[in-house]
């Protein structure tokens, strides 16, 4: 009997009997803890079927008729001596119709007699499903590969967040750096401009009033030519009052209209310097003027870049600006200053870092040899290991993989540094270029200066030449105003 009927605690003053069956699939250990929860008026059978538990190793009923013989053929002699229930479970008819004895016979879908229904109202009408070992160790294994995998990425999401957040701060206070540099670049450029331009201003204020002063001598020596000519004028129209044979054309007469073409030509000479000189004064007013403005724009866009080199991060005035990176109408291509000489000057600059990071890659590879030759002397150390303690363990892997990555680091190293020796190379042919180009800027430079100089000789040639004939004297008209310096 207690190979089929299974009852886990005996009552032989029960009043009546409950006989479980298991659901399809389902073991008589289910209903063991019924027994403590109902009352002693109830004693609790449970059904054993092969195939389940203690009956494991036997091979399962291949149809109904063999699971009815079974159980009937000893539950028949138990069910003859007391009341008895069967408690069962159905999709939509009782599991328990085979049995042809008159007996009470109810599920959990079928009202409980009285008696029964307080106890079993707080037992579960059907245990949860149960799984095999196996599928509890792969449920197991899944879980737990999944979560190392979803771990897998989250270091991977990590790793890349860190170093994305490393390679974004590292560049922001590059960029922010380069710009601060520029921006003083810059502000050295302008103010050395500004300060040609104001000894150019000087210089056009000199020249202005030297042209000024040689105008107002020219057109008082023009002034003083005035009297000769018209003595010289007046001593022809009397000789002129002549008559009879002493109308004659003597030496005396000849020497006036001489006196007089010369007095002409001397006064055409002078009022030409005078228009020259005009002219100049008119020129050069108007470039004292684009200086004069040049110097204010140079001021006020000095005074713009400097706020903006005083601007930090931590500045209370900065704010997102709607479109900052317009370009905005009239903006030309700026125009660097001695350019020739910052270019070289940026390239030996540029030099001198990059002999500082070769240095630095030199004696980080030389760094790591000491690192691979350890790696290198524990493997081979280890290669002498006797018997069965010679083996690939989890040391071996690790050593292995540490060499591989000092390998491929100084294979890196070697590789980074021949690149930059060759860019070195290239930086230094280029210098040697721009110096050489540089020299023959310089020597063109001198030969265009000495060339202006000697066709200066010509203003003074024109200046101290001939004498000639009469024109009405003119007053100072330069009409120059005395411009100061921004």
């Amino acid at each position: 009997m207690d190979k089929v009927i299974t009852c886990f605690t005996k009552r032989p003053d029960a009043s009546v009997r409950l006989i479980c069956f298991p659901w399809a699939g389902g073991g008589s250990i289910h209903y063991a803890r019924w027994a403590k929860t109902l009352n002693n008026s109830i004693e609790v059978y449970s059904v054993r079927l092969p195939g389940r538990e203690g009956r494991a190793k036997e091979p399962f009923f291949q149809n109904m008729q063999e699971i009815i013989d079974e159980v009937i053929g000893v539950l028949l002699p138990q069910l003859k001596e007391k009341p008895f229930a069967l408690f069962g479970h159905r999709c939509s008819r009782p599991s328990t119709p085979f049995l042809s004895c008159p007996v009470s016979c109810f599920d959990g879908k079928e009202d409980v007699p009285h008696d029964l229904q307080a106890n079993m109202a707080t037992l579960s009408s059907k245990p949860g499903l149960r799984y095999s070992v196996s599928d509890w160790a792969t449920n197991n294994k899944q879980i737990s590969d999944t979560a190392e995998y979803k771990r897998s990425i989250s270091h991977d999401i990590r790793q890349e967040g860190r170093a994305l957040r490393n390679e974004t701060t590292n560049k922001t206070h590059w960029d922010e750096y380069d710009s601060s540099r520029r921006l003083s670049d810059r502000i050295n450029d302008v103010t050395h401009w500004k300060e040609n331009l104001n000894a150019c201003a000087q210089q056009v204020d000199a020249e202005m009033d030297a042209l000024t002063l040689s105008k107002e001598e020219t057109e008082r020596a023009l002034a003083a030519t005035v009297l000769p000519l018209e003595v010289t004028a007046e001593c022809l129209n009397l000789r002129e009052g002549r008559h009879g044979k002493e109308l004659i054309s003597d030496p005396v007469e000849a020497e006036l209209k001489k006196e007089v073409e010369v007095i002409d030509g001397a006064q055409r000479v002078l009022q030409q310097c005078i228009d020259q000189a005009f002219e100049q004064l008119c020129r050069l007013q108007e470039a004292r003027q684009q200086l004069t403005i040049d110097i204010q724009d140079k001021i006020e866009a000095l005074d713009v870049d400097m706020s903006c080199l005083s601007l930090t991060i931590r500045s209370p005035e900065i704010s997102l600006k709607p479109n900052p990176t317009r370009v905005p109408p009239g903006c030309r291509m700026s125009w660097r200053p001695k350019k020739w000489l910052w270019s070289l000057l940026s390239t030996q600059e540029e030099i001198a870092e990059l002999e500082k990071d070769i240095c630095g890659l030199e004696e980080d590879m030389q760094a790591k040899m000491a690192p691979l030759k350890l790696v290198h002397t524990r493997l081979e150390n280890r290669i002498k290991r006797p018997g069965m303690d010679l083996c690939r363990d989890e040391v071996q892997f690790g050593l292995v993989d540490e060499a591989k990555q000092l390998e491929a680091s100084i294979l890196a190293l070697k590789q980074k540094l021949a690149q930059a020796q060759h860019s070195l190379q290239s930086l230094k042919q280029h210098e040697a270029q721009m110096i050489e180009d540089l020299s023959r800027k310089q020597d063109a430079l001198s030969l265009e200066q000495h060339s202006s100089q000697t066709r200066q000789r010509l203003t003074l040639r024109v200046q101290t030449e001939g004498l000639p004939s009469a024109v009405v004297p003119l007053t100072n008209s330069s009409g120059r105003h005395k411009l100061d310096l921004a």
